[in-house]
């Protein structure tokens, strides 16, 4: 064979590996590339070979002009489809006008759309199948009088879904929305491509007002596990315009949820989402959720404002909500951006450049924060509403609000320039005293700065700094009696709930229950303190070393005849606490030798033969019968006479039991207290009393404890907030008890390595067990140091560690609190702000 027969034979062998053209159109066809397919068709027939071809132009263009259609190219399809149909193709079950009619609607054109449905139908072009687009489209167009009048003439052109929902749409119109429900209900199929039977129905009872029940089928419920929104819907239908257009409608009448979790936000149109995220505003503020309303109003601010001009009304409102909202939850560079935007140059609302202010002052904002206090000044100083003294006043806080500004900064001389302008007008205010305070102390002029800082909180400041600084200056001079005296009279004001309770030094000295810390606690007292000293007589006559209950043995007739010597010169006022110091130390604390009943029965008689001159001697007999007894029975006479003589019983059997826990865990009053609660279950005061019954770390204590304070909190009443606070200071006594119960039942005073294991145990107790043995060494350092008096050394032996330097160790933090700083009525709070407490307490104004 030569070379050019070979060359003929293997073109021959390729032609026949490769498609036929009309393979390839169909390929084409199939795979959405009209265009190439047109091309393949001409090239056919421009070689003759079209007759073996099964597609032609019209069916390419048709498929064409449909594909364009569904992808949103109406003009590009309305072309094509014309384009068929005059080649003569509508499709097997007329197609091409629905899209077309379609196509026409979408570019706002819908009597063009009915003018092609209905021609088509008159002149019995138009197949059954699309009966349901000439329906819509008379719908569309405020055709009603035709539609009820073409299913009743023309009822056998139509399919009976197609029937039923004209039929549905009419009775809406006549306002039958039950005949609607009907006729919606019986449809079944879709009546137009791509249609939503179940939409109709679901209209129908959003227009009637029944929302509930339409949640599942908009796909808004929630099931138990695996839920992502729209999850219960089929991949066609997620997407679907009717179940957006329905869910949105849904969720605007019932707020239900969030707005984002269930509508396809970027799959809608631009105004449809502008929609949505101005419903999703509303809904946050009909949730009270004003903080996160607010950061998306200024979203959404700018690109809604022409398509909802009444948004802007909200604009104000929503602001001073959102920032004090921020404000509450201790975010203060949220209320700063909130408040900003409603102070104006001419300051029309000073009241919101107050608060603003102070957001500026805990965000550190403090160049602003001057800027709007000069602002505040020039305003107040135009003024004519106020007399002279109340203008002085608050112009004397502006100036010294400037000066904590400056203090922030560093500044301390310009801080001083700023102080006397306040001097000036008002030098004896609490706010100029407590600022000249803050200045000396700021230069380490502590003793200088305390009774500045004293005088200011006693006259009615409320600046946590000026609290905050004079505690630190009398820790740094070592003042610990005034120190505990500042906490116990401010602290609980300024949240430092973290303070000894406001006792007696006798009474809190019962609270230690260890023989040896009572020895420790009688060692140095006041002469006037006279029932801590009858326990100094107590623990100077014993004569042995306390058992494990911490009992001990004392010479009962040492004690006595002190003891009458300390009663004698007394009035009967001073003799009741003195007398029943006695009943309980021996109660408590001896063992039972012979002549300790009689001993104490006399000590008792005393106490109840003051009963009647002095009525506070009854409550402090029951409580020392509280502590000595253990049946319940043996207290009734007195506990029942008791009750009966008060007026609020259930208030008064709380309390005794109150008082009985800071001498002893006993749940001897159990039955009181149970017939109380049966009356006012909800008796916060009587909850807490409750929980006292039992021993800390019960289930039973931390139940009550619980239901008591949340309901306290909740109430904000002030009793059973108190016996909160007392329970929480007895709750670290129980600790440092705990850790220290090992020294008591040595017998022998405690070593250095004593200390060190109390120590060690506090910490485990507080921080738990994992703790780094070289953080547990710092602490244990630090704590010995601070425990002599001595100062850490600046880093100390650990100062390369995380937290050197002498960092201080909370180890029974309490809880913290923030003092809104204004003292007159131009300061006064925003409308309808509520005062919340916050976890960390900030220094500031």
């Amino acid at each position: 064979m030569g070379r050019r027969d070979s060359k003929r034979s293997f073109r021959q062998l390729s032609n026949l590996s490769k498609p036929s053209l009309g393979d390839q159109i169909n390929q084409c066809y199939d795979q959405g590339l009209y265009q190439q397919a047109l091309t393949k068709l001409k090239q056919a027939q421009k070689i003759n070979q079209a007759s073996d071809i099964s597609l032609s132009e019209a069916d390419i263009l048709l498929a064409w002009g449909i594909d364009d259609s569904k992808q949103g190219a109406y003009r590009k399809a309305e072309k094509t489809l014309r384009q068929a149909m005059e080649l003569g193709a509508v499709g097997e079950k007329g197609e091409a006008y629905y899209w077309l009619a379609k196509s026409l609607v979408e570019q706002e054109q819908p009597q063009a759309a009915l003018d092609l449905i209905q021609t088509a139908f008159e002149t019995n072009q138009l197949h059954k199948q699309q009966g349901g687009c000439y329906l819509k489209l008379l719908v569309l167009n405020d055709r009603l009088d035709t539609l009820a009048e073409l299913i009743e003439a023309k009822k056998h052109r139509f399919y009976a879904a197609q029937l039923h929902w004209a039929r549905g749409v009419l009775s809406l119109h006549q306002k039958s929305p039950a005949d609607a429900l009907t006729h919606f209900k019986k449809m079944g199929n879709h009546i137009t491509p791509g249609d939503w039977s179940s939409a109709w129905t679901i209209y129908t009872k959003q227009q009637t007002d029944q929302w509930s029940g339409l949640e599942q089928p908009l796909g808004l419920s929630r099931p138990t596990f695996g839920y992502s929104p729209l999850s219960n819907l089929t991949p066609k239908r997620d997407k679907h315009p009717a179940i957006v257009r329905l869910a949105l409608v849904q969720l605007a009448h019932t707020f239900s949820d969030d707005f984002s979790e269930h509508i396809p936000l970027d799959a809608l149109p631009p105004a449809q989402k502008r929609a949505v995220m101005v419903l999703e505003t509303l809904r946050m503020i009909d949730e009270d959720e004003v903080h996160d309303a607010a950061h998306l109003f200024l979203n959404i601010l700018k690109e809604t404002l022409d398509d909802f001009p009444l948004l802007q009304e909200l604009h104000d409102p929503l602001m001073t909500l959102a920032g004090a909202d921020a404000m509450r939850t201790d975010e203060p560079h949220c209320a700063e951006k909130f408040w900003s935007r409603l102070v104006t140059p001419t300051l029309k609302d000073p009241q919101i450049a107050i608060h603003l202010r102070q957001a500026m002052f805990e965000n550190g904002s403090e160049q602003a924060a001057m800027g709007l206090i000069k602002q505040l000044i020039q305003w107040v100083e135009t003024q004519t509403i106020w007399s002279d003294q109340q203008r002085r006043a608050i112009l004397t806080q502006l100036h010294c609000w400037t000066c904590d500004h400056l203090i922030n900064l560093k500044k301390i001389g310009q801080a001083e320039q700023a102080l006397k302008a306040a001097i000036k007008l008002n030098p004896d205010a609490a706010p100029v005293v407590g600022r000249q305070g803050l200045l000396a102390a700021n230069r380490k002029h502590y003793q200088q700065a305390i009774p500045l800082l004293t005088q200011a909180l006693k006259g009615g400041s409320d600046f946590v700094n000026i609290y905050e600084t004079l505690t630190d200056c009398l820790e740094k001079t070592g003042d610990t009696a005034t120190l505990k005296q500042i906490r116990r009279e401010y602290g609980k004001a300024f949240g430092d709930l973290d303070t000894e309770p406001d006792i007696p030094r006798w009474q809190e000295i019962f609270t230690y229950r260890l023989f040896f810390m009572l020895q420790d606690a009688t060692g140095n007292l006041d002469r006037k303190d006279f029932p801590s000293r009858a326990l100094k007589i107590f623990v100077d006559a014993v004569t042995d070393t306390p058992n494990k209950d911490q009992r001990v043995t004392f010479d009962q007739t040492e004690a006595a005849d002190k003891w009458e010597a300390l009663l004698a010169p007394l009035s009967p006022a001073q003799q009741v606490p003195v007398l029943q110091a006695i009943c309980l130390v021996i109660a408590i604390y001896a063992k039972r030798k012979k002549g300790v009943a009689a001993l104490e029965s006399r000590y008792q008689a005393q106490l109840i033969s003051l009963i009647d001159a002095q009525p506070e001697a009854r409550i402090a007999n029951l409580v020392y019968l509280a502590v000595k007894e253990t049946k319940a029975e043996r207290l009734t006479p007195p506990i029942e006479s008791y009750l009966r003589s008060t007026a609020q019983p259930y208030q008064a059997i709380a309390q005794l039991q109150l008082n009985v826990r800071w001498f002893v865990t006993t749940p001897v009053l159990l039955p009181w207290i149970d017939q109380a609660l049966a009356k006012e279950p909800q008796n916060p005061l009587l909850l807490i009393a409750k929980a006292t019954l039992y021993p800390y770390q019960t289930r039973e204590y931390q139940k009550f404890f619980d239901q008591g304070f949340d309901l306290a909190r909740r109430l904000q009443q002030t009793d059973a907030l108190d016996a909160y606070r007392d329970e929480e200071w007895l709750q670290s006594q129980a600790m440092t008890r705990s850790a220290m119960s090992g020294l008591g039942r040595s017998g022998r005073p405690p070593s250095m390595q004593d200390m060190v294991d109390m120590i060690t145990k506090m910490a485990q107790a507080q921080f738990g067990d994992e703790i780094p043995p070289e953080l547990m060494e710092q602490m244990i350092l630090q704590m010995l140091a601070a425990e002599m008096g001595e100062a850490m050394p600046p880093g100390g032996p650990f100062g390369n560690l995380p937290g050197g330097g002498g960092f201080p160790l909370p180890m029974f933090g309490g809880f913290e609190d923030e003092s809104d700083g204004f003292e007159d009525d131009f300061f006064r709070p925003l409308p309808g702000a509520r005062k919340t407490k916050k976890s960390k307490r900030s220094k500031r104004s």
